[in-house]
C-alpha cells in the first residue's frame, strides 16, 4: 500500500507543523495566497507562457526599483525552525534576485528581519543576507559560487543559531550573525541595479516549520 503524502513526510505518530508548496503553474498567481508587492516603482508580475518556466517579477526599468510577492504579512515560519526550498533564477545581469523568509515585503532593509538567498550582480557570488532588524549582512557561498543565469535549487534552514544555504543540494553558507528573531512569511523578490528592466523567474517555493 501507498503511504499518504502525510506519512511520506512526517515520521509515525509525529503530529506535523505547517507547510506550504507553491508549483507556480496555470494562468495566474493566486492572490488568495500571494499578494504583489510595488516596494519601489510599478513592476510587472506574471505567470510565464513557456515550459518550466513558472512565473515572472519584472522591474520597471529604473535604477532600485523594486517587485516581490509575500504573503500579505501573514507570518507563519519560525525563525528558530523552519526550512524553505525553491527554485529560482536571476534573467537579466543587473538585477537583486532573491528567495527565502522575512517579516516585510520589503526583504533588503537593514529595518526588517529575513533570512533570503540572493544572487545579486553587485555580490559576485551566491549567499544568505539576513537582518535582525537593525544590521544587514552577507555571507558568501564557500567555496565561492559565481552568481549566474542558470536555474537553481536553494534551500535555506533556520534553527535559530545558524542560517544554513545549500545550492543544488550541496551546502555552501553557514552564518550566525545577524539573523532575524521574529516569524516570517515566503518573499521572491527583484531588485534592479541599472536602468534596464531586470528579471527574476520562480517555479518552485516551499516552506515549513521544523
Amino acid at each position: 500500500m501507498t503511504d499518504s503524502i502525510y506519512d511520506q513526510l512526517n515520521a509515525y505518530g509525529t503530529v506535523a507543523k505547517q507547510r506550504f508548496v507553491e508549483t507556480f503553474s496555470g494562468g495566474v498567481l493566486d492572490t488568495d495566497r500571494w499578494a504583489t508587492n510595488n516596494n519601489s516603482g510599478t513592476n510587472t508580475f506574471a505567470m510565464v507562457d513557456g515550459s518550466d518556466d513558472g512565473f515572472k517579477i519584472t522591474t520597471q526599468a529604473a535604477s532600485s526599483a523594486h517587485g516581490s510577492i509575500t504573503f500579505d504579512n501573514i507570518r507563519q515560519y519560525a525563525h528558530n525552525g523552519s526550512e524553505c526550498i525553491g527554485v529560482l533564477k536571476r534573467n537579466t545581469g543587473s538585477v537583486r534576485s532573491y528567495m527565502g523568509l522575512s517579516n516585510n515585503a520589503n526583504a533588503t532593509s537593514t529595518a526588517f528581519q529575513m533570512a533570503i538567498v540572493e544572487d545579486r550582480t553587485a555580490l559576485a557570488n551566491k549567499g544568505v543576507s539576513s537582518s535582525n532588524g537593525s544590521s544587514f549582512t552577507n555571507t558568501a557561498s564557500s567555496p565561492a559560487i559565481p552568481i549566474d543565469t542558470a536555474w537553481t535549487g536553494y534551500k535555506l534552514a533556520l534553527d535559530g543559531t545558524d542560517i544554513k544555504l545549500y545550492i543544488n543540494g550541496v551546502l555552501g553558507v553557514t552564518k550566525s550573525t545577524t539573523n532575524p528573531t521574529v516569524n516570517m512569511q515566503p518573499i521572491v523578490g527583484a531588485r534592479n541595479e541599472a536602468s534596464t528592466a531586470g528579471e527574476t523567474q520562480v517555479r518552485y517555493l516551499e516552506a515549513y516549520n521544523t
